[in-house]
């Protein structure tokens, strides 16, 4: 599969997400006050789905996928 653009902006971004995450700048309380208007949608978006869940725990991950067996 060849490397392309959208694969390039893609990882800039989670550099930079990265980079900004990281630094004295997100500290601030107009980055906080910024980050809250953002739609979620938007925070997530770019981020892969191992970062994601990584951040719960298997229960909750359980617990998900079990509700979504009993709705199907």
């Amino acid at each position: 599969m060849p490397y392309t653009v959208e694969d390039y902006k893609r990882e800039h971004r989670q550099e930079l997400l990265a980079e900004f995450m990281s630094g004295e700048l997100f500290e601030s309380s107009e980055v906080e006050e910024l980050l809250k208007k953002l739609p979620l949608e938007k925070l997530l978006k770019g981020l892969p789905p191992e970062e994601l869940l990584k951040r719960l725990s298997r229960e909750d991950v359980e617990a998900y996928l079990k509700k979504l067996s009993t709705t199907n």
